[in-house]
């Protein structure tokens, strides 16, 4: 191979492995659910540590269809600081929610397939916190929005 077409051909194969860093999932999300990082209504933003510091992993439903994540396995903080690049399951510590509206509810489960204990961030307000998740605390396992609350989880913002 020519030295030109080698340095053509390193040159693609850097520029894949970055997008593939820079994209920091494995797993596709649904077509309703958005973790580009641009949400502007109902958004989940995850932190690997209490209160709202470190690395973050931004989630946002965008419509009918599937509205969570079954299994954050695979999913990664991507925002500088603490934590980037670490899996997102199993290791947020905090979060924040927006909401287009109040009476829905941002829920975080401690196992896959939005089973077990689980914290609730309800539409109170515009945004509403979980400065240290409760239930899930670094046991998180998969989340959805939904329009209600389901009883046993710890509510933020009732």
């Amino acid at each position: 191979m020519k030295r030109g077409a080698r340095k053509a051909l390193a040159g693609v194969a850097m520029a894949s492995a970055l997008a593939g860093v820079n994209l920091g999932v494995a797993a596709p999300a649904s077509a309703a659910i958005d973790t580009g990082g641009n949400c502007v209504d109902r958004c989940l933003y995850l932190y690997f540590n209490t209160g709202y510091s470190g690395s973050r992993f931004v989630m946002s439903y965008t419509g009918s269809g599937t509205n969570g994540i079954p299994d954050l396995a695979g999913y990664k903080f991507v925002t500088g600081g603490s934590g980037q690049g670490q899996a997102v399951k199993n290791n947020a510590a905090s979060a924040k929610a927006t909401f287009p509206g109040v009476g829905t509810s941002w829920v975080i489960y401690y196992n896959s397939g939005y089973a077990g204990a689980c914290d609730a961030i309800r539409a109170y307000q515009e945004v509403e916190y979980a400065y240290k998740l409760q239930n899930t605390y670094n046991q998180n396992a998969s989340a959805r929005f939904l329009n209600s609350t389901p009883s046993g989880c710890y509510r933020f913002g009732s």
